[in-house]
């Protein structure tokens, strides 16, 4: 009974020492799940980055338009047409100035860098474009209307009022 026991308790010991072994392994090698969103977050945040310097000028136009529309929400179809996001979806030319249709209308969609701008929303702290989704993180462009007030995102300065933010999956 005695050798049956202590078999039992070395193969145990030796399926846990493997398990170890292979956690180990995958977070050395940077392979595990939590690494490789992490990357994956950093490479799409770079991207945005790479929009942002893009159409810098039609990002601030639109930004500095849409200021005072607090509670406007707005997401592009696949061909980039901006919708005001309601109840319903109508297109934004129904709901918004011709001005203001024609600055969502070029921040909108994919940009030559790869970058995609699906959808924009205004605050009264801020004015986010989202660039996009990961796992159950997000990430875009973000104006913030009063410096450091946007505390529910983590966010890196490109310029003044300006920043990428961020939500990081939860691996």
């Amino acid at each position: 009974m005695k050798t049956t026991t202590k078999a039992i308790l070395i193969c145990l010991a030796v399926i846990a020492a493997g398990l170890l072994f292979w956690r180990g392994t995958h977070v050395a090698l940077g392979t595990d799940r939590k690494t490789v969103a992490y990357e994956t977050f950093q490479d799409l945040m770079i991207e945005a980055k790479t929009g942002f310097l893009e159409r810098f000028d039609d990002l601030q136009d639109c930004a500095f338009l849409l200021f005072d529309d607090v509670g406007l929400s707005v997401v592009a179809d696949r061909a980039g047409a901006p919708y005001v996001d309601g109840e319903e979806p109508r297109p934004a030319s129904e709901v918004l100035s011709a001005e203001k249709t024609a600055a969502l209308e070029a921040v909108m969609g994919e940009y030559e860098s790869g970058t995609r701008v699906s959808g924009v929303e205004v605050t009264d702290k801020a004015v986010l474009f989202y660039c996009g989704y990961y796992a159950d993180g997000v990430y875009g462009i973000i104006y913030e209307k009063d410096l450091g007030n946007t505390t529910e995102y983590e966010t890196i300065e490109l310029t003044e009022n300006w920043r990428i933010f961020y939500r990081l999956p939860t691996v």
